[in-house]
């Protein structure tokens, strides 16, 4: 297999220190870049804790009824009760009996 000639084009390199200034790669560091308005780095701020603190709450909550429903519904559907010696989910929810 063989490449095509090189046409004598060279290309321009900016030296490093001539480079235009990158924007920070993520939410979190743009926390800390000076050369963003104090807003903008406050919205940052409120978009990375969303992220690292309420959307694992929300994967956690709806895991939670996820488990649920499968435990209360979906294994009633297939004839597997749930009543069976050792079940602690038979005696949660509304449907749940008392054992006093």
């Amino acid at each position: 297999m063989s490449f095509p000639e090189d046409s004598g084009h060279e290309e321009t390199r900016v030296p490093p220190s001539q480079s235009p200034p990158t924007a920070p790669t993520s939410a979190t560091l743009s926390v800390f870049d000076n050369t963003l308005s104090t807003s903008t780095r406050v919205k940052s701020f409120a978009s990375a804790l969303a992220i690292n603190l309420l959307l694992p709450f929300v994967n956690g909550v709806m895991l939670g009824f996820g488990e649920i429903f499968a435990k209360n519904v979906v294994l009633r559907w297939f004839g597997w009760g749930t009543n069976v010696p050792g079940s602690t989910a038979a005696s949660l929810g509304l449907r749940g009996r008392s054992h006093r």
